[in-house]
Formats: C-alpha cells, structure tokens, sequence
C-alpha cells in the first residue's frame, strides 16, 4: 500500500523501502521530509528522520501492531500526502479577470 502511495505521489515520495515493518520513506528534500513527519506525527503516527537528515523518515512500528492499527496509520498516511503534495506540488489555480 505504501508503494502505490509512492506512485500517486512521485514529486512527492522519492523512495520507500525497507522489510518487513522496517520502513523508509524518502522525500526530496529535508524540508519536505520534516513536514510530512510533523503531519504525521500530529496525526498519532510516530516516525523518526534518520541520523544526518530528514529527507529519509523512518516508520518502525512495534511487531504487535494490530492489522486496524497498521490501516490507520496507511490512512494517516494517504492524509498527509495529499495535504503536502497540495502545496507543494499541484499547480496554483489563478482567478480569471473577466
């Protein structure tokens, strides 16, 4: 599910990867990193930057993680990347003058 996130959002997710619930997702840049985990934080989904930056977050959810747990952090997820993505990647729509 994370990798056809990272699908509909290819300006935003550069990369996720990892095995099992080890999981690393990759932005374009630290900036944007930061963002997406402070969103997802505030959404009760706790995430941690790696050691030298935050372009590469990293999701290491505990191995009892319940299948509604993991669904709803997928939902937070999906949230957050649609807001970032909003403002960062769609194109603004200007008001035509009439």
């Amino acid at each position: 599910k994370l990798k056809a996130l990272r699908r509909r959002f290819p300006k935003l997710c550069v990369d996720i990867r990892g095995k099992g619930l080890m999981i690393g997702m990759e932005f374009p840049t630290d900036a944007i990193g930061y963002e997406i985990a402070k969103g997802l934080f505030d959404n009760g989904v706790l995430v941690a930057g790696t050691l030298f930056s935050a372009k590469t977050i990293r999701i290491e959810p505990p191995l009892t993680i319940t299948h509604a747990e993991m669904n709803a952090g997928l939902t937070a997820i999906e949230k957050v990347f649609k807001d970032v993505n909003a403002k960062h990647f769609e194109a603004k729509k200007i008001p035509v003058r009439k």
